[in-house]
């Protein structure tokens, strides 16, 4: 971690050159970076997005379960499967 002072201050917005007012060097965690194919993948697949649009949709109109509902149904399914 004792190279990120030095990189800071080379790439710190008095010091960084630009491309149209935009800075070449970004710095992210590993944890986001990581995370960026699966977004792109998710991104990428039009049924979930559309699935998540409606999701969006649902949520914004109220139409939503509470955890013990959730678990209820889950307990349901976990029932009839093991008949």
């Amino acid at each position: 971690m004792r190279c990120l002072p030095r990189l800071h201050s080379r790439v710190s917005d008095g010091d960084c050159g630009g491309t149209n007012g935009r800075a070449d060097v970004m710095l992210i965690s590993v944890a986001e970076y990581e995370s960026m194919p699966e977004t792109l993948d998710i991104l990428g697949d039009a049924e979930a997005v559309a699935d998540l649009r409606q999701s969006k949709e649902d949520f914004s109109a109220g139409d939503t379960y509470t955890a013990a509902q959730v678990r209820a149904e889950l307990e349901q399914r976990r029932r009839l499967g093991a008949q």
